[in-house]
């Protein structure tokens, strides 16, 4: 059994809750990006959405700085800095209202938010 589950990719059991875990977290992130990603396109703020994605998203190394994400999107650097705030703020609550949906309790719901996001939500 451990030489299948190792061939599909998941650990050894001793380490399989680890694992589902992880792919929870990366399930929920993923599904609040795509819908930041829907409700952006919808409202015409795709330059929003990439600042959010090449900034926060992408593993490029270095990270852009703002004054060049601004000359790569032609925005200002202000624009930079509120067009990524915003989007912050709001992959923060759509991932706060998936994860809503997914907790049995309020309790369950506070110690899953301050587990991913750091602390508990307002």
């Amino acid at each position: 059994a451990e030489g299948e589950l190792a061939r599909y990719g998941i650990p050894a059991p001793d380490r399989t809750e680890e694992y589902f875990e992880k792919e929870w977290i990366r399930s929920l992130f993923s599904a609040a990006v795509e819908q930041l990603r829907v409700q952006y396109a919808a409202h015409g703020k795709h330059v929003h959405f990439r600042l959010f994605q090449r900034y926060d998203l992408d593993d490029a190394l270095p990270r852009p700085t703002y004054a060049e994400l601004a000359r790569e999107f032609a925005v200002a650097p202000t624009d930079v800095t509120n067009h990524l705030a915003a989007a912050r703020r709001e992959f923060r609550r759509i991932t706060l209202e998936l994860l809503r949906e997914t907790t049995a309790s309020e309790a369950e719901f506070r110690r899953e938010a301050r587990s991913l996001l750091g602390h508990s939500p307002q």
